[in-house]
């Protein structure tokens, strides 16, 4: 997508680390997202430092983090969602921007 944006590549490269960077910050390889992969469905209780009772796992991943298991609907249709989005983008820069000088 960058590419189509931009007349060459020096300027590319430089709009590609931005992108990049961002694209990183929202792909969700944060290192709590996957524990709701690993551990959001497990029923069993365990001891948490600093509360005085004991807790389900998934309860508590729940309530400390804030995911929900169950949110996966709305999540599927926002990733096929940003994938069109970035491919019609990509489409319309590529028609209607032409960096040619003759």
């Amino acid at each position: 997508m960058t590419v189509s944006i931009t007349p060459n590549h020096e300027v590319v490269s430089i709009f590609a680390a931005a992108f990049y960077a961002l694209f990183n910050l929202f792909s969700g390889f944060f290192i709590p997202r996957l524990i709701i992969g690993q551990y959001g469905d497990v029923e069993e209780t365990i001891k948490v430092p600093g509360m005085s009772f004991d807790t389900m796992i998934k309860s508590y991943i729940q309530d400390h983090f804030g995911y929900d298991p169950n949110f996966k609907g709305p999540v599927a249709p926002a990733l096929v969602g940003f994938t069109v989005l970035f491919a019609l983008l990509y489409a319309y820069c590529i028609k209607k921007l032409n960096f040619q000088m003759r």
